[in-house]
């Protein structure tokens, strides 16, 4: 069985921002996970782009990344989370339980993203 199916959620790639951006607004995006290194536009600027609108500030936003100091590299305060590189099928099953159970993904003390490992 696949992982979506197991967690009952749907995943949709995109090669870069421009079109993650048109999906989030076709109102179809629940959550995001972005990489940080990205062409175009890294993460950071990818996500304070999607948090400036205030029709997707609700969106979770969680940076996906291998940099143990991505504080000091990038502005992190649009994130929701953050999720440490490799991705996991068990590390993706805490986010969506985060969400789903949890009631969506809370910023710690300051403002800091979750860290979800």
């Amino acid at each position: 069985m696949k992982l979506e199916d197991r967690l009952k959620v749907e995943f949709i790639c995109y090669k870069n921002q421009v079109d993650g951006y048109k999906a989030v607004e076709s109102g179809k995006v629940d959550l995001i996970l972005s990489d940080m290194w990205m062409p175009e536009m890294n993460g950071a600027e990818f996500s304070a782009e999607v948090k400036k609108d205030p029709r997707f500030a609700r969106i979770p936003i969680v940076a996906q990344t291998a940099d143990v100091e991505t504080n000091g590299n990038f502005d992190m305060s649009h994130f929701d989370a953050i999720i440490q590189k490799p991705l996991t099928k068990a590390k993706l099953s805490n986010l969506v339980k985060h969400i789903i159970e949890d009631g969506g993904l809370r910023k710690g003390d300051g403002g800091v993203p979750v860290n979800l490992g």
